[in-house]
C-alpha cells in the first residue's frame, strides 16, 4: 500500500472538518475583499482573495460531488497559485504570504500523500529562486533595502527543513497506518473467522436442536453447577412424563427422578473423573410411578456458553425383561437336553444291544444257511454209503441162507466177494467225502464261533469257506471260483474274514444275478504291498445302481426287503474289516457289468477292536 493510498484514507474520516476549512477560508475572504473595498485599495490587491473565494467555491463544490481528494488538491495548488501571484504582484521575496508555503506544502502532504507533498515544496522553492533571481536583475519593479538573494536564502532553508520535517513526519505516519493496517486488516480476519464461527456453531446448534427434537431416544441437557435441566426433547417428555415446562430449571432430585442417589452420587463422580460417562445401568422412576431400566451415556458440552452435561437415555427395560426369560428358557432348555440326553443314552444302549443281537443274529442266520447247505451236500455220500451198506447186509443174508441149505457154490462165492468188495468201496468213496465236508464245516463253524485269532494260510481258509459256499449254488448255473496266490500266510481272525468272505458271496448270489442264465463270483487275493494282502470278491451280474452305492454298508439297507434280505449283511462286513480285520474295503460297480469289492487287509493284525 503506498503513500498516497494511506493519505487518501486519512482524507476520508476528515472531510466534514474540510469542508468547514473551506468554507471558512471563503469567508475569510469574502471579509477581507469588503475591507478592500471600503478602503478603496487598488485593483491589484484584489486579485489574491478574489482567487481565493473562487478556489473555496470550487472545493466546496467538489466536497459535496464526494471528490474529497480532487477538492484538496485543487484547495492547495490553487492557494499556492494564489501566494505566488501575490509574491509577483507585491513584495517578491519579501512577501510575507511565502511564509505559509511550509504549513500549505506539509497539509499536502499529509493529506494528498508524500507525491503531492515534495511536488508542492519544490514548487515552491523554485517560486521562491525564481522571485530571488527576477528581483536581483530587476525584472520586478520592487523598491527594496535588503538584497533578494538574502532574503531568499533563509526562505528556501525554511522551506527544506520544513520538507525534511514533513518527510519525516509522513515517514512515521506511514509506519503507523501500515501497522494499523495490518491489525485492521488482522482484526478483520478475526472478526470474519468469529463470524464464521458464530454462524457454524449457529447451524450445529440448529442441527444439534433439530436431531435431538426427532430423536427417538430420551435427551437432556443439564447445568454442570447445580444440575437443572435447561433443554430436554420430545422424547423424553414421552418416556418420563414430564413436560419441558414443568422439568426445566428444575434437578433429578427434585423430580425424584434417579431410584437411587448413592448410585447417582458415584455416576457423577465417574463422570467428573473421566469427562464422560458411557453405559451406565440406571434405575428411575417416571412421573406415573413406573419403574425403568436404562442405559445412560452422558459427556460435557458448552451449552450457550455455560457449561453443561448431555445425557441420552436408552431404555433396556425390555431387553431385561426378554435376557431373564430367556435365561428361564435356556434353564428350561437345558433341563430337557439333560433328561432327552438320558433318554437318548438309554436308547442307544437298547439300539447297541440290539443290533448286537442283530448282528448275531445274522451270523446265526448265516451259520444256518451254512449247515442247511452242507447237510444237503452230506445227504447224497451218506445215502450212497446208506444203499451200499444196505445191499451189502442182503446179500449177506441170502450168502448165509446158501450156505445153511448146503447148496452154496463156488460160482455164488465169487459173486458174493465181487459185490462185497464194489459195495464196501462206493461206501467208502461215500464216507470219505462225508467226512471231508463235516470237517471243513467244522473248521468254519469254529473260526465264526470263536473270533480268535491265529495263524493261518489265506488260499486254504479260503478254499474251506468255499466248500462250504458250494451247495448254495448247486443245480443253479452260477459258478464260485478260487483265484488266490498260494503261500499267504496271516496271522489274523479267520473266523470274521470268513464270514466277511460268505457275506459278500452271499450277496451276490442273492442280488447279482437275478433274471440272468448263468454267473460267476471270483475270488482273488495276492500280496499288493509289503504287509498287506488285496482281497477282492467280484461277479458279472446287474451291478449296483448309482444311486444305491453311497448308502450301501449303511444298516438296513437293502432292495430285498421282504424278499431275504435284512440289510445287515454288508454292514457287518464293513464294521468286520474295519475294527477287527484293521483294514478297509471299497466298492467298485458298473450297472450292467457287475460289481467289484476290494479289501485292503494287513497280514499281522493286532487284538480286536470291537
Amino acid at each position: 500500500m503506498n503513500s498516497d493510498t494511506l493519505a487518501q484514507r486519512a482524507l476520508l474520516p476528515g472531510a466534514r472538518l474540510v469542508g468547514r476549512l473551506y468554507w471558512a477560508t471563503a469567508v475569510l475572504n469574502l471579509a477581507y475583499l469588503a475591507l478592500m473595498l471600503v478602503q478603496d485599495s487598488p485593483m491589484r490587491r484584489f486579485i489574491a482573495p478574489a482567487g481565493v473565494v473562487l478556489i473555496s467555491a470550487l472545493c466546496i463544490s467538489l466536497q459535496r460531488r464526494q471528490r474529497p481528494r480532487a477538492a484538496m488538491a485543487v484547495y492547495v495548488w490553487g492557494v499556492w497559485t494564489t501566494i505566488a501571484l501575490q509574491a509577483f504582484a507585491r513584495g517578491g521575496v519579501h512577501q510575507p504570504a511565502l511564509f505559509a508555503l511550509p504549513a500549505l506544502f506539509m497539509v499536502a502532504g499529509w493529506v494528498l500523500g508524500v507525491r503531492q507533498g515534495v511536488m508542492l515544496a519544490l514548487a515552491s522553492i523554485a517560486l521562491v529562486l525564481v522571485l530571488a533571481v527576477a528581483e536581483q536583475w530587476q525584472w520586478l519593479d520592487l523598491h527594496v533595502d535588503i538584497s533578494p538573494l538574502n532574503y531568499a536564502v533563509p526562505l528556501v532553508l525554511v522551506l527544506l527543513v520544513s520538507l525534511a520535517v514533513l518527510l519525516f513526519i509522513l515517514q512515521v505516519h506511514w509506519k503507523e497506518v501500515q501497522q494499523t493496517e495490518s491489525l485492521n486488516q488482522s482484526l478483520e480476519a478475526t472478526v470474519a473467522q468469529l463470524r464464521a464461527g458464530e454462524e457454524a456453531l449457529h447451524r450445529s446448534e440448529q442441527r444439534f436442536f433439530k436431531l435431538n427434537a426427532s430423536s427417538p431416544l430420551p435427551i437432556a441437557v443439564t447445568r454442570l453447577e447445580d444440575g437443572r435441566y435447561l433443554y430436554v426433547n420430545a422424547a423424553w417428555e414421552r418416556t418420563f412424563g414430564w413436560d419441558a415446562q414443568t422439568a426445566l430449571e428444575k434437578t433429578a432430585i427434585d423430580l425424584r427422578f434417579w431410584e437411587s442417589l448413592a448410585l447417582r452420587a458415584t455416576w457423577i463422580e465417574d463422570l467428573r473423573l473421566h469427562g464422560r460417562s458411557l453405559n451406565h445401568e440406571m434405575v428411575v422412576t417416571t412421573r406415573s410411578g413406573q419403574r425403568m431400566d436404562l442405559i445412560l451415556n452422558a459427556e460435557f458440552i458448552d451449552f450457550d456458553g455455560q457449561p453443561a452435561v448431555l445425557a441420552v437415555f436408552l431404555d433396556q427395560s425390555e431387553r431385561k425383561r426378554t435376557a431373564d426369560e430367556l435365561h428361564r428358557l435356556n434353564t428350561e432348555l437345558e433341563q430337557r437336553v439333560q433328561a432327552r440326553t438320558a433318554e437318548l443314552s438309554q436308547t442307544l444302549d437298547m439300539l447297541k444291544r440290539s443290533q448286537d443281537e442283530l448282528v448275531h443274529a445274522e451270523k446265526l442266520a448265516s451259520l444256518g444257511s451254512l449247515v442247511a447247505g452242507v447237510a444237503h451236500e452230506l445227504n447224497t455220500p451218506i445215502g450212497n454209503a446208506l444203499v451200499s451198506t444196505s445191499a451189502l447186509a442182503d446179500l449177506s443174508r441170502e450168502f448165509a441162507q446158501q450156505y445153511a441149505r448146503g447148496d452154496l457154490r463156488r460160482s455164488a462165492l465169487e459173486a458174493y466177494v465181487q459185490q462185497c468188495s464194489e459195495g464196501a468201496e462206493l461206501a467208502q468213496r461215500s464216507l470219505r467225502r462225508a467226512s471231508e465236508l463235516v470237517h471243513s464245516f467244522k473248521q468254519v463253524a469254529v473260526d465264526q464261533s470263536s473270533e480268535r485269532r491265529r495263524s493261518f494260510d489265506l488260499s486254504g481258509m479260503l478254499h474251506e469257506v468255499v466248500d462250504t459256499l458250494r451247495p448254495n449254488a448247486k443245480g443253479k448255473p452260477w459258478q464260485i471260483r478260487l483265484d488266490v496266490a498260494p503261500g499267504i500266510a496271516m496271522e489274523s481272525y479267520p473266523g470274521p474274514l470268513g464270514q466277511v468272505v460268505i457275506n459278500l458271496v452271499m450277496n451276490a448270489l442273492l442280488h447279482a444275478f437275478e433274471g440272468r442264465e448263468r454267473g460267476e463270483v471270483v475270488l482273488q487275493g495276492s500280496v499288493a504291498r509289503p504287509g498287506w494282502v488285496t482281497l477282492s470278491c467280484s461277479d458279472d451280474g446287474q451291478g449296483i445302481a448309482p444311486e444305491h452305492l453311497p448308502r450301501i454298508f449303511d444298516p438296513f439297507f437293502t432292495t430285498k426287503l421282504g424278499q431275504g434280505g435284512s440289510g445287515l449283511g454288508l454292514a457287518i462286513v464293513h464294521r468286520l474289516v474295519t475294527q477287527v480285520l484293521q483294514g478297509d474295503i471299497s466298492v467298485e460297480s458298473t450297472l450292467g457289468h457287475g460289481t467289484r469289492f476290494v479289501l485292503s487287509l494287513p497280514l499281522l493284525v493286532s487284538e480286536p477292536q470291537l
